[in-house]
């Protein structure tokens, strides 16, 4: 698969299909035709990816795929039109290694695992409320591919000492890390 075989995560899109995320590029099975297609690479079919090497993916209701790279920041990518608008640590991200991204809709927000502490990412007004060990979150550096929401509504993110576990509007209320929970091993 073009020369890597190196699939760290897959995700089942309820639009696109079923999208195969690897540390050379975003690819993308079409169950439809059978084909395997690779995506936000080639700059002769539209934006491409400041990293190809995928730490994290989260695709939103919309279909609007959300992709961390290892050191080329957080991508917007429109699927349709081949659009991608990324954010750096100009625009306030902690860090350029974007670890996992878990989507908080009822909030409009996604929420990040970095290398540099927890971020959180207002959809409509495209603004970092970043996080760090002053906050009282367990550690700074987070682990690619390490992030779940569960069920219930919590986020966890596995790092380098233990496990952040929070729920959206409930620990991190108003910004502040108040009230926070999370677990160590």
């Amino acid at each position: 698969m073009y020369n890597s075989n190196i699939v760290t995560n897959v995700f089942e899109s309820l639009l696109h299909g079923l999208w195969i995320i690897t540390d050379l590029g975003l690819f993308l099975y079409d169950y439809k035709s059978g084909s395997i297609s690779r995506h936000a690479y080639d700059p002769d079919k539209g934006d491409i990816l400041r990293s190809q090497d995928i730490n994290s993916f989260y695709e939103s209701p919309d279909g609007i795929a959300w992709v961390g790279t290892w050191q080329g920041g957080l991508s917007r990518y429109d699927v349709a039109s081949g659009d991608i608008k990324t954010y750096t640590t100009n625009d306030g991200l902690p860090s350029m290694s974007i670890q996992g991204i878990l989507g908080d809709e009822k909030n409009q927000a996604l929420w990040l695992s970095t290398f540099n502490g927890i971020s959180r990412f207002s959809l409509p007004d495209e603004q970092f409320n970043n996080f760090s060990l002053k906050d009282g979150i367990q550690g700074l550096l987070y682990a690619d591919g390490q992030y779940i929401k569960t069920s219930s509504g919590y986020f966890l993110f596995g790092g380098n000492n233990g496990m952040l576990l929070l729920q959206a509007g409930r620990y991190f209320p108003e910004f502040n890390a108040t009230g926070h929970l999370y677990l160590s091993f």
